[in-house]
C-alpha cells in the first residue's frame, strides 16, 4: 500500500485547513480522496469507507496497523460475522488472522 493516511480523526482536521471538508462532505489531499463518515465524522480514505462503516473505527485502525490491504479488509468484513462467527468459506490464513481480530475484541 502506498503511504497514505487511512483515517484522519475529526479532532485533527476540524481546526485546520482541512476543515473545508465539512462544507463539501470530503476533500482531496495529494490525489487521495477522503470522505466524512458519521457518526465520528472522521475523514476516511474513500476506498476504506465501506470497511469503516461496516467494521467501525477501531477495527479499521487495527487493519491498517497490521498492514492488511483494503481488498483483504473488505473480504474479511464480508465474510466475518461481527459477532465473532465465521462462515464456512473462510479457510485461508489471512481470513483466520482477521477473524481473530474480530473474535478477540468481542469477548
Amino acid at each position: 500500500m502506498n503511504n497514505i493516511e487511512i483515517i484522519i480523526p475529526k479532532e485533527v482536521w476540524i481546526n485546520s485547513y482541512l476543515s473545508i471538508a465539512r462544507y463539501y462532505g470530503g476533500i482531496r489531499i495529494n490525489g487521495e480522496e477522503y470522505s466524512i463518515v458519521p457518526p465520528d465524522e472522521d475523514l476516511v480514505a474513500r476506498k476504506w469507507v465501506g470497511v469503516y462503516k461496516k467494521a467501525g473505527r477501531e477495527k479499521t485502525i487495527e487493519f491498517a496497523r497490521r498492514g492488511i490491504s483494503v481488498s483483504a479488509a473488505r473480504k474479511a468484513v464480508r465474510s466475518i460475522n461481527l459477532s465473532g462467527g465465521r462462515r464456512k468459506r473462510d479457510t485461508d490464513d489471512e481470513s483466520n488472522v482477521i477473524g481473530d481480530l474480530f473474535s478477540n475484541n468481542n469477548k
